[in-house]
C-alpha cells in the first residue's frame, strides 16, 4: 500500500523493533531521538544473539553481540 502524506517530515511511522533497536543509544544513533512504544510480540519467532564485527556498530551500541529474530521451525 502506498501512503501519501501532506507533511512526511512529521509523519508517524510504526516499526517493530527488538534487540539493539530497543537500546536508547542505538535509537539516538539511528533516529536522532529516543523512541516511545509499547511491548508487542512476533509469534513464530524467537530471539538469538549474533556476534558483531563492525567496530562502528559496536561503538554505537556498546555491545559486541546483538539480538536477532529467528523464525522457529516446527518439527
Amino acid at each position: 500500500m502506498l501512503l501519501y502524506l501532506d507533511d512526511p517530515l512529521n509523519a508517524t511511522v510504526l516499526i517493530f523493533s527488538y534487540g539493539t533497536l530497543r537500546d536508547r543509544g542505538a535509537q539516538l544513533a539511528n533516529f536522532g531521538r529516543e523512541l516511545t512504544g509499547t511491548a508487542d510480540s512476533l509469534p513464530g519467532y524467537s530471539t538469538s544473539l549474533i556476534a558483531i564485527r563492525d567496530l562502528g556498530v559496536i561503538a554505537a551500541s556498546g555491545k559486541k553481540h546483538h539480538t536477532i529474530g529467528k523464525m522457529e521451525v516446527e518439527r
